[in-house]
């Protein structure tokens, strides 16, 4: 049972690493397409 609680813990830990890797790379790309918007006008 300890093992089966330690792989949800691993899988929790995995998500929540994909979850704040997925939002920096949104917030990122948003900020270059915001400069290329600003560099436009």
């Amino acid at each position: 049972m300890f093992i089966a609680i330690l792989c949800v813990r691993v899988l929790e830990f995995l998500f929540l690493i994909g979850l704040v890797g997925s939002a920096i790379v949104a917030i990122i790309s948003f900020i270059e397409d915001m400069k290329e918007l600003l560099d436009k006008e």
